[in-house]
């Protein structure tokens, strides 16, 4: 431990801790965060990559809407001038 807070230095000074037990649960409570963080950042991610294809399919879905917007304009012949009134 480098440096102690208010409740380990307490701790520590009544004997409710020993240095060395002290040092055994600064590690299990930075384990149980390391572990924690882990958790999140896998969540995080699964919930990015989920957004990622739901964006990916409705840019799909545009990309198709477009196209063939694009190919029955292209397919029929635009109006003359003097068709148009």
């Amino acid at each position: 431990v480098e440096t102690l807070d208010g409740e380990q230095f307490e701790a520590l000074f009544t004997g409710a801790h020993t240095p060395e037990s002290l040092t055994q649960s600064v590690r299990e409570e930075e384990a149980r965060i390391e572990k924690a963080n882990a958790e999140e950042a896998a969540e995080r991610a699964r919930l990015m990559a989920e957004e990622e294809a739901r964006i990916q399919a409705k840019l799909k879905l545009t990309e198709e809407a477009n196209k063939g917007i694009i190919s029955s304009g292209l397919e029929e012949d635009p109006p003359k001038n003097d068709e148009i009134k």
